[in-house]
């Protein structure tokens, strides 16, 4: 175990009984912890999370998080519950330490660490380079934001096995010793700033993911990102650093050269495969291509697997998934586009006209910045949630907008507006809770609906 604070025997309270926070609990009991868990949602809709405690035998109170939590050697928060929340603030004043589920599964985990994260594209790179070591017969793991927690496979995980892990900015908060071999940092672009507060925090929370890196470890990072340029180039970061660049050669680093994918690092140049037969369109896979190419090879992964992997990634679910084409109409599922870059990436993959379905939970951005790319390449606008009124505002002036109730109104909008040659693509540019669980059952939704339309008369 990696944190000399920590023995088991000691208490511990996890705070969240949600994915990782049953996960971690897991772990920590049967590592020798005395465990209790604590979750604000009554038991009544934690039905499944309350059997499989009491199964486990771990104490547990539901509806409220009491004082009972402060009765512990140390908490594990779940990355959803805020900072501020006053029970967290008196454990700060008791000195009391708080790690994430991440932090505490690493300090068990005895095989290599690949850590990726930045604002967008990180879910497409981690599984890309799982992709990489399938591909390479390497034993590993995909794990972290990306759906599966490491505590869940942490304790089949031997020195020879790396862990793939998807990082947020939620779980880099609460890093301590977190330490991966090769950390990749994709991009860094205004979000989840109502957590974070300003754009220079989040950035600097994101670059804790190199914090604890040494001469003998590596850091993959984006080039042309000024906020990951400039804090990278200081003495603090103690890692090797790799960049890569979507328009040209870097010596060391990963590039583009005469539209081929190159890397060239101290034991030489690889060219892997042209831009134009990588699995995935549109320049942010480009960058996250080379992103994942780079951490792949610096993992010791033979060049053929990389570029098998780079030409044969069928790509994830809600990122700019193709659903359906009816009519001649091509319909395209990218929920996971949650703020407004991931929604101009998403414009900037297609060369067809657009009818764009857009809006959720405003997160108050300033859309006006990617006015120019929706005139350029929207002809129709469907807008719906909290925000469609604002970003009707902002953008009536420059595209034909329409603003329904749900989404079922805006997928027979688009379909009643899309003539043969036009994308229909939902890239919503906003989250998804004002009328959804979470990005994946706004996708759903989205897929159902496409799936009901009939052809036009």
């Amino acid at each position: 175990m990696k944190h000399v604070k920590t023995q088991p025997g000691a208490a511990v309270s996890v705070l969240g009984a949600a994915r990782s926070g049953l996960a971690v609990a897991r772990l920590l009991e049967r590592k020798g912890y005395r465990v209790f868990v604590s979750e604000a949602a009554p038991q009544t809709q934690k039905r499944a999370a309350w059997q499989q405690l009491r199964e486990l035998r771990i104490e547990a109170e539901f509806g409220a998080h009491t004082a009972r939590v402060l009765q512990a050697d140390f908490l594990v928060v779940s990355p959803g519950i805020s900072p501020e929340l006053p029970l967290l603030k008196e454990a700060r004043r008791r000195g009391l330490p708080a790690y994430g589920e991440l932090e505490v599964a690493s300090w068990f985990c005895p095989g290599p660490l690949i850590a990726v994260t930045g604002t967008n594209g990180k879910s497409t790179t981690t599984a890309w380079l799982g992709e990489m070591f399938q591909q390479a017969g390497r034993k590993h793991v995909v794990a972290g934001n990306i759906g599966r927690p490491l505590a869940d496979c942490v304790l089949a995980i031997d020195v020879e096995t790396t862990a793939v892990l998807e990082v947020s900015s939620y779980q880099l908060q609460l890093t301590d010793t977190f330490r991966p071999g090769i950390a990749v940092l994709l991009n860094v672009t205004p979000d989840h700033l109502e957590r974070h507060g300003t754009l220079q925090h989040y950035a600097q929370t994101k670059l804790k993911l190199c914090r604890n890196q040494s001469p003998d470890d590596f850091v993959v990072f984006n080039a042309v990102d000024p906020l990951l340029a400039g804090r990278l180039a200081t003495p603090e970061v103690r890692a090797r650093r790799v960049p890569f660049h979507s328009e040209r050669p870097l010596s060391p680093g990963c590039g583009v050269q005469k539209g081929r994918l190159v890397f060239r690092h101290e034991s030489g140049t690889v060219e892997l495969v042209e831009v134009s037969r990588l699995a995935l369109p549109g320049r942010h896979n480009l960058e996250n291509a080379l992103a994942a190419a780079a951490a792949a090879l610096l993992a010791g992964l033979p060049e053929s697997a990389v570029r098998q992997a780079l030409t044969h990634f069928s790509g994830l679910e809600h990122r700019l998934e193709f659903v359906r084409e009816l009519d001649g109409v091509r319909y395209v599922n990218d929920s996971k586009a949650t703020n407004l870059d991931a929604l101009l990436a998403a414009l900037n993959s297609f060369q067809q006209p657009v009818v764009l379905i857009a809006g959720g939970q405003d997160k108050g951005d300033d859309v006006r910045r990617i006015a120019h790319t929706v005139a350029a390449r929207v002809k129709q606008l469907v807008l719906f949630g909290e925000s469609a009124p604002r970003f009707e505002a902002d953008f009536s002036n420059v595209v034909p907008c329409r603003i329904v109730r749900d989404l079922a109104e805006a997928v027979h909008a688009a379909h009643a507006s899309a003539r043969a040659g036009d994308v229909v693509l939902l890239s919503p540019g906003c989250a998804s809770f004002d009328q959804f669980r979470d990005f994946e059952a706004r996708g759903r939704r989205f897929k159902q609906l496409v799936h009901q339309l009939r052809s036009k008369p």
